[in-house]
């Protein structure tokens, strides 16, 4: 696999003349990495996936692959190296689960062309990985969200891209399948894949993710190793909720937790109550 580095220097966006949303954003990803990006509500996580991939235009700052503006890249050529998942929000499409993960070769064939025999075989070991091997028949139309968001992970695999981007990849899904796509996650970017995903679940960045993004609401961030990123200080600034970080014994794992513990109430959203976050 090519070696690839998407970065992002200056970053910033707002939408039309509201304030900033993201404020000189900059961080990059490489062959190994996955990366979380956590965030409150309303900080600009998607907003920020849809600029790194050009969806949107950044006012100022851009992004770059391989030292190169992606305005500056053909369509063909950028979504052969990145793919993206959005939201699995259901689909109008009726495409079976095998028909919408061959989808994904396209991008090294052409949209027209016909799978090859090792397209198949690829998409085979996909759909067993990925659990969805009893219903490769069913059409998409008739899945939950949950199965839907799987079939759009295993179609970006299909595309062997070197960069994945998803937005919340285990939003939609129960405690086995979110095990299942950030395991794979992990095994994706240990073989080589840089991964970038965005996450409501800051336990989860600290378990997988290598580097985390941590998005405010004031349009700041903080971005490097993930130990020193998900701390509870930065936790409780970010997400105004004071938690506990710690590690439970899971046989011969230390798995880590993050648990939110109260509210944190500040003159801010009207309670009055002033509280620091200082440990």
């Amino acid at each position: 696999m090519e070696i690839m580095i998407l970065a992002v220097n200056h970053g910033t966006f707002a939408y039309q003349k509201e304030k900033e949303i993201l404020r000189d954003i900059c961080f990059s990803a490489g062959p190994g990495d996955l990366i979380a990006v956590l965030g409150p509500n309303g900080s600009g996580k998607t907003t920020l996936l849809r600029c790194i991939m050009g969806f949107l235009k950044w006012n100022s700052g851009g992004s770059f692959l391989d030292g190169k503006n992606i305005r500056d890249i053909s369509n063909r050529n950028l979504w052969q190296s990145i793919a993206y998942v959005p939201q699995g929000k259901g689909t109008g499409i009726s495409y079976t689960v095998r028909e919408m993960i061959l989808l994904g070769c396209a991008s090294r064939h052409g949209f027209f062309e016909k799978p090859d025999k090792e397209d198949e075989e690829q998409v085979g070991r996909i759909m067993q990985k990925m659990g969805l091997s009893e219903i490769e028949k069913q059409k998409c139309t008739e899945l939950s969200g949950g199965q839907i968001q799987m079939v759009l992970i295993a179609r970006a695999m299909a595309a062997e891209p070197d960069i994945l981007i998803l937005d919340e990849p285990e939003s939609n899904l129960d405690f086995k399948n979110q095990l299942l796509v950030l395991s794979t996650l992990k095994k994706l970017s240990e073989s080589g894949t840089a991964c970038i995903f965005n996450t409501h679940f800051p336990a989860h960045a600290a378990r997988h993710a290598n580097k985390s993004l941590l998005l405010m609401n004031d349009g700041e961030h903080l971005f490097g190793k993930t130990e020193e990123v998900i701390t509870e200080e930065n936790i409780s600034k970010a997400f105004g909720v004071r938690v506990s970080i710690g590690n439970v014994n899971a046989g011969e794992q230390q798995i880590p937790y993050v648990m939110p513990v109260e509210v944190i109430h500040t003159e801010e959203n009207g309670s009055g109550e002033e509280k620091d976050f200082k440990k």
